[in-house]
């Protein structure tokens, strides 16, 4: 087929013979605008001198003007030969892209459907494989060297062996980092679950454990800080209040001052139902009445 195609193409070339541009009394042209410039050059426009400045002006305009007409109907006449080619190459290219056009458009269709089909291929293996490795196929992206065409079964096997068992292993130092993490949180009496999302999220093991030592030193700090407050309260409290026979009086409100009551002690033999002193226990308990067994 190719050499069919190439076959219909006659052997051609494109002759051309650039055409000489001569300007005629070229010599004394370059030397009058020589002279004419060179006279005026450096002129100095004052009130005396305003006159012929715009004048010199003028005249150098026209120069310019008419060399610059002359160039572009030069331009023009040269260029004609190369456009009048370009226009009758375009006409081939056109009739020949016609034809190309809607090849170009089915073999790209059939491009894609063949890389589509190599993704389901892909995609069947992943499914195939996770099991294996320990993960969820839906774990695994799919790596766009895998869609090559001139690519191996065996590379893509590999390549997919590859990522399976590096989310595998990430996996699995993960779930050993947080397993770490949240007994060294509990150990030291944190709540471990925001010291755990922080492996997930990328910082260093060691780096965790220091941010909790660093909590629990604060949570010490803080602890002995209201420790000192509460004394310091109490303290305060105690210079306000004087005893008073057997009552305690605020000094700044005269009111007494509830005195802690006094403990009494004593022994009983108590015979009830077990449910009877089962109740009875949880009344002590509810009241906060200090008890203990006896042997015998």
């Amino acid at each position: 087929m190719a050499n069919e195609v190439t076959a219909i193409l006659p052997q051609f070339t494109v002759k051309y013979t650039p055409a000489p541009i001569e300007i005629t009394n070229e010599a004394q042209l370059k030397q009058a605008i020589t002279d004419y410039a060179s006279k005026y050059k450096g002129l100095v426009v004052t009130e005396d001198t305003f006159a012929e400045a715009k004048s010199v002006r003028a005249e150098m305009r026209k120069v310019v003007t008419e060399l610059d007409e002359n160039r572009r109907k030069i331009k023009r006449g040269y260029n004609k030969p190369l456009d009048d080619f370009e226009v009758r190459i375009n006409e081939l290219k056109a009739t020949v892209k016609q034809v190309i056009t809607p090849i170009d458009t089915a073999v790209k269709e059939l491009e894609e459907r063949q890389r589509q089909q190599r993704l389901l291929n892909v995609q069947a293996l992943i499914d195939e494989m996770a099991p294996n490795y320990g993960v969820t196929a839906a774990d695994v992206e799919v790596n766009p060297e895998w869609l090559n065409k001139s690519i191996s079964h065996k590379k893509i096997v590999d390549g997919v062996a590859g990522t399976m068992t590096a989310i595998k292993a990430e996996r699995d130092r993960i779930a050993t980092e947080e397993l770490s993490v949240r007994k060294y949180a509990e150990a030291n009496g944190q709540q471990s679950e925001g010291w755990v999302t922080q492996v997930s999220a990328g910082v260093e093991l060691v780096e965790i454990f220091k941010r909790i030592d660093q909590a629990v030193i604060r949570q010490k700090e803080a602890s002995e800080q209201e420790r000192k407050a509460a004394e310091a309260a109490a303290a305060v409290e105690k210079l306000k209040q004087k005893q008073v026979g057997n009552k305690t009086v605020d000094t700044e409100t005269g009111e007494v001052v509830d005195a802690v009551p006094e403990l009494v002690e004593t022994r009983l033999r108590i015979l009830g139902t077990h449910e009877q002193l089962m109740a009875l226990k949880q009344f002590m308990d509810d009241s906060a009445i200090e008890y203990e067994y006896l042997e015998g």
